[in-house]
This record gives structure tokens, C-alpha cells and sequence, in this order.
């Protein structure tokens, strides 16, 4: 791992600087400037800060009341950039040298995660004295820049299956564990928006929402009876991936609950999902079963679907209800990502499931692709897999075009 050696910049608080303010016994010496450490999203650096005893005691690396760099800000002491290494959740490291005599300089290195969301942060540190004091003038505020993954043919994904296929002619570019039928949560929705539309019932038709149509999970945030329309409901349900919504939208068809899951299971046939079952149309139960592979062809079909491609990739939408308009924002953050190009996307996730996601991806010069990855860790590493595999694609078709 590179070190990297960085001088702190050490703002001095706001007391007054006063003859006994430099005889105190723990304080650190004045700022020295500012340095910006650069490191990958979802990376890893080493950076070592020192700082100059100004006080009138020894600091000790060592012993009950050893010295150490507590994360201070701005997120309430817990920092983005932490990583397991760290001595506690909130402490980046301890005093590298046993001893730190006043007028010398102690160091102390400790490493940073960066998170996956690329940006300039400023992160906020301090040195204390354990079980005594916070030592006076050692506020450091480091400036960290995260910059885009480089991804490499050798750059490992976490979701435990995935494929990646051409959106435009339904080839499959890579997989792994494709096969493996695992429980799919959210991305079910697809399939029930689309055996909706083909129920015929009216995008302008008015639902009441019922409390028959509350299972927990995420949801639309207003009040059981009130009347929406169909087409806020599809919207509902593709960008905020609300089940209430999806319950109450598949009740709208006039089905039966048994009959609206037939229909389900019998269009994924029909779409070659050979390996799918569906037991509720949120998602929520773990009994909603798929693959990768068939995920893929599901999205293809869905993404394609004219009530499905409306909201696919908004960012947001307001729904009407007769308290006014309810904002909703997308569960697929890569809508919002200005590093990628996504031009619809489904996210998901129960316990069982981990989270899922399956987006459709463009890049000036390359195919469009379609990206399924099934259980991942956290949220944020589903958009980060898709991203990566996304890329390790388009590197393979420039690779492959060279030959």
C-alpha cells in the first residue's frame, strides 16, 4: 500500500492567544498547510499526519493515557473514510512513537476507505489524551478527494451472481453463477407492472388504497384510502419502488391474487424465463424466485414496456393526491450518477435476497448493455458491481475490435 505523508493542517481554536495559553499542558503547534489526499472510490490509502508537541507534557504512545486521532466531523464523529483497521468506530489511530517530548513532532498513520460516492470531502480530525483531555490547536481538517474506480480485467465484483447481456440483440457478454436460482425482492415489480398493462385496465382508472395493500417494506407514504391513479401507482412502484403500490395496482386489474400470479408466471415463460416463479407481485416474499439469466430477459422485455420505460429513469416523480403533490425519489442511485449514462434500472432487496439491481447502461461508441447483479452486500456495492461490470465489458469489446 503507497504511504502517503501528509501535513495536517492544524487550526488553532477559538480561545485568545494568551501567555497562558502557551503553557498549557497538552496543545499542538500552529498549522503547517493544506494537503489533498487522492484516493479511489471504494479504495484504500495510508496516511500518516504529525503533529508538534506544544505543550508543557510528554504525549505517550503507550499506557492509560496514550495520545490519539479521534475522527471529529462533520458527521458527528463518525467519519466516511472508516476503516476496520481503526483502533474503535470513532478512533483513526494511536501515537506512533512510545515518547513525544514538547518541541518534538509525533506521528500517526492510519488508513482511509474511501466510500463508493466520488467528490471532494473534508474531514475533520483531533489528537486527545485518553481518559484526560482533547489536546488544544490539533484540529486537522484534511481534504480528500475521491476520484472514479479505475477498473481492470482483474477487478472483482461482490454480488454473488450476475450477467451482463447486449440490450439490443439479447447476447449474453459474461455471467457468473447466472444460473443459480436465488430470491429476486424488488426487481419482481417489473413483471407485475407489465402484467398489468396487459390486464387492459386504464392508466387514467382511480384506486383507492387499501389496507389489504400494506405488507411493510418500502411504500407510498400517504394514507390507506386514498385515490390515485393507475399511472401514479406504475410510477410509484418503477421509481420508488413502493409496495403498497404494486399491491394496490395488481388489485386494480380485477384479478384474483391466485390469478395475477398465473399471469405473472406464464409471461415469464413466455419471455424463456425458465428457472422463475413469483409468489407475490412486491417482491417481498422470499418465494419470488429467478436467475440472473432469466432477470436479464425479464428487464429486456421490461425495460421496453411503454408504462415501464415512462419512469424507468427518472430521478424523481411527484404523485397527485388530493393533499397534493407526494415526492418520490428513485432507489436506483445510478439515475444520478454523473459518471454513467443509465437509461432504466430496478432495484431490490429483503434479508434473504441481499440487494439486487438490474440497469440498462449506454456509452458514446459502445452497446448498450443490460446489467443484473444479485446479492450484493450493500446498496451502494450493487450500483458500484454494475458499474464495474458494465466497464469490463465495453474494455472486452474495444480489446476484442483491435484483434
Amino acid at each position: 500500500m503507497k504511504r502517503l505523508l501528509l501535513i495536517a493542517t492544524l487550526v488553532l481554536l477559538a480561545a485568545p492567544h494568551s501567555a497562558g495559553a502557551a503553557t498549557r499542558a497538552y496543545a499542538s503547534g500552529a498549522a503547517q498547510g493544506d494537503t489533498v489526499v487522492r484516493v479511489e472510490a471504494g479504495k484504500t490509502k495510508e496516511v500518516t499526519l504529525k503533529f508538534k508537541n506544544a505543550g508543557s507534557y510528554a504525549w505517550r504512545g503507550t499506557g492509560k493515557s496514550y495520545v490519539s486521532l479521534y475522527a471529529t466531523g462533520p458527521y458527528k464523529r463518525k467519519s466516511v473514510f472508516w476503516h476496520s483497521a481503526w483502533p474503535t468506530r470513532y478512533q483513526a489511530d494511536r501515537l506512533n512513537e512510545a515518547t513525544v517530548k514538547p518541541g518534538q513532532t509525533g506521528s500517526l498513520t492510519f488508513t482511509l476507505h474511501a466510500p463508493l460516492e466520488i467528490g471532494t470531502y473534508t474531514e475533520q480530525f483531533q489528537l486527545a489524551v485518553e481518559n484526560v483531555a482533547w489536546i488544544y490547536g490539533s484540529v486537522a481538517r484534511v481534504k480528500i478527494e475521491v476520484v472514479p474506480e479505475q477498473v481492470t480485467a482483474e477487478t472483482s465484483v461482490n454480488a454473488k451472481a450476475y450477467a451482463v447481456m447486449d440490450a439490443e440483440s439479447g447476447d449474453t457478454l459474461a455471467s457468473s453463477n447466472a444460473a443459480d436460482v436465488r430470491s429476486i425482492a424488488s426487481i419482481t415489480k417489473l413483471m407485475t407492472v407489465m402484467v398489468a398493462r396487459e390486464s387492459g385496465i386504464s392508466p387514467d382508472a382511480v384506486v383507492r388504497l387499501a389496507r389489504e395493500d400494506e405488507v411493510g417494506g418500502g411504500r407510498l407514504r400517504v394514507a390507506v384510502g386514498t385515490e390515485i391513479t393507475v399511472r401514479d401507482l406504475v410510477a410509484s412502484v418503477i421509481v420508488g419502488s413502493a409496495n403498497n403500490a404494486a399491491n394496490a395496482l395488481a388489485r386494480a386489474t380485477g384479478l384474483s391474487r391466485e390469478d395475477f400470479l398465473a399471469r405473472m408466471d406464464a409471461k415469464a415463460r413466455a419471455l424463456g424465463m425458465t428457472s422463475t416463479s413469483f409468489a407475490d407481485p412486491t417482491g417481498i416474499e422470499v418465494g419470488n424466485l429467478s436467475t440472473a439469466a432469466d432477470v436479464a430477459l425479464m428487464a429486456r422485455a421490461g425495460f421496453d414496456d411503454p408504462w415501464i420505460s415512462e419512469f424507468a429513469a427518472a430521478p424523481e416523480y411527484r404523485v397527485a393526491t388530493a393533499e397534493g403533490p407526494h415526492l418520490i425519489k428513485n432507489t436506483n442511485k445510478l439515475v444520478s450518477d454523473a459518471t454513467v449514462d443509465v437509461t432504466a434500472g430496478k432495484t431490490g432487496f429483503i434479508n434473504e435476497a441481499g440487494y439486487t439491481l438490474v440497469t440498462r447502461l449506454k456509452k458514446e461508441g459502445e452497446r448498450e448493455l443490460l446489467v443484473v447483479v444479485l446479492g450484493s452486500d450493500t446498496k451502494n456495492l450493487s450500483f458500484r458491481d454494475a458499474k464495474v461490470l458494465a466497464e469490463k465489458s465495453w474494455a472486452r469489446s474495444k480489446t476484442a475490435a483491435a484483434r
